[in-house]
């Protein structure tokens, strides 16, 4: 196990991609492969606070808009739609069960990826949804048979803002 220090960002991507991969084994913890995903993601957290810090969001600004969003890019392998239809649609049913749920939307492009949006009122909503263990068995399959490729992004809404439609006059 050769682990090395993050000296720059070539190391830092490096390293990111190394965590995902790690990730994806879903390794036990005490493993090799789970005490090189620790490793990493303590180095990648140390380099993150020196090089790349994030300012707290002002707390009063923070609180006006509890949102958080999870968008979910992926691409499925050919001839996999017919099998993933019916398991896509019960993780629709049951995120919409979820505690802090707020909504979700999918969209697929004319190049095939896809994007899923899923907002919850909280973290800890989000959290639940992230762990309820029919939603890992499903990301699990996902990763296994389903997926060529996908990127997750969690995030807060810091800022919102909405243009209401008029009214048309009848």
């Amino acid at each position: 196990m050769k682990i090395r220090p993050i000296h720059n960002e070539a190391d830092y991507k490096a390293s990111l991609t190394e965590i995902s991969t790690l990730m994806d084994l879903d390794p036990d913890s005490g493993s090799s492969d789970g005490d090189r995903l620790e490793i990493l993601a303590t180095l990648v957290q140390a380099y993150e606070a020196k090089h790349h810090p994030i300012d707290p969001p002002d707390p009063i600004e923070a609180n006006k808009f509890p949102m958080f969003v999870t968008v979910f890019r992926s691409r499925l392998n050919p001839d996999v739609q017919d099998d993933y239809g019916p398991l896509a649609a019960r993780m629709s049913e049951l995120a919409q069960t979820m505690p802090g749920y707020v909504s979700h939307k999918g969209f697929v492009a004319a190049d095939g990826e896809r994007v899923t949006i899923v907002e919850f009122d909280s973290e800890e909503g989000l959290r639940a949804w992230a762990t309820h263990p029919e939603h890992v068995a499903a990301k699990k399959q996902g990763r296994a048979s389903f997926y060529s490729e996908y990127k997750i992004q969690v995030c807060q809404v810091l800022r919102e803002s909405a243009f209401p439609a008029k009214a048309i006059a009848a």
